[in-house]
């Protein structure tokens, strides 16, 4: 009997196995290999960051988020502050524009929202030159670290604002500007804090504060008041880095 020959199918078959197998083999190896590379140059990189004193792991990041070898943690004065604020009327409240006046309604508004929140205020002025800040937070959690500070800050900023705008309505125009600043500072209190979202928070009250000190002047009349004089002074001395007695 002749011994059946192959079928040319099988043959072209087993070839193609072959070389999607070879493929595959070729493949996994140049895989293994670029990441090992790839391990290769984040180790250096990793070396090298913590050479340089930054931190390269969650435990090391927590750390390197000092709070104040003195104890002076200006932390702990915003969060007396944080605790006396009265919030429930102050999203209802806009801050006043240049182009604008206050009605009697905002006016009446703005002064019950200061006077209820004096107590507050005054720790805001405290905290913006109590020194460097660490807010109590765990950044050991990574995404999972909870931020409570960075609401409570929001609303302070807009409140050291409105009291800004009810000072310089009374023509208190360097009172106006200590609160101005103070903005500036609670901003600041967030350079250290190594967090995408705190840092945003932080761009966000100074852009506020600053536009505010720069544009804000009173359009009761037609003149230059005395109040308007203080604005432009305020006005120079936002411009010339009223944020930068908080830089650490």
């Amino acid at each position: 009997m002749h011994a059946q020959k192959p079928n040319r199918l099988h043959v072209q078959v087993g070839h193609c196995s072959l070389i999607v197998s070879l493929l595959f083999v070729l493949v996994l190896v140049a895989s293994v290999l670029a990441q090992e590379n790839l391990s290769g140059k984040i180790s250096g990189q990793l070396i090298a960051i913590k050479k340089a004193g930054y931190p390269v792991n969650l435990d090391e990041l927590d750390k390197w988020y000092s709070a104040p070898a003195d104890g002076a943690n200006a932390a702990s004065v915003y969060a007396g502050a944080f605790s006396s604020l009265h919030t429930s009327t102050l999203g209802s409240i806009k801050l006043p524009q240049r182009t604008t006046g206050m009605t009697a309604d905002t006016k009446q508004a703005i002064a019950g929202l200061v006077t209820e929140n004096q107590p507050a205020i005054e720790l805001l002025h405290k905290a913006a030159v109590s020194g460097k800040c660490r807010y109590p937070i765990d950044l050991k959690k990574g995404v999972n670290t909870e931020l409570p500070h960075l609401a409570k800050l929001r609303d302070s900023g807009r409140l050291l604002l409105l009291n800004a705008a009810f000072n310089l309505e009374q023509g208190k125009a360097e009172a106006s500007l200590q609160s101005i600043t103070d903005t500036l500072g609670a901003a600041c209190s967030l350079e250290d804090e190594p967090v995408l979202l705190s840092q945003l928070v932080r761009i966000a009250l100074e852009k506020l504060s600053v536009g505010f000190g720069t544009s804000f002047e009173s359009t009761r009349t037609g003149r230059k008041t005395a109040s308007d004089r203080g604005v432009g002074v305020s006005e120079r001395r936002v411009r010339n880095g009223a944020a930068s007695r908080f830089r650490r």
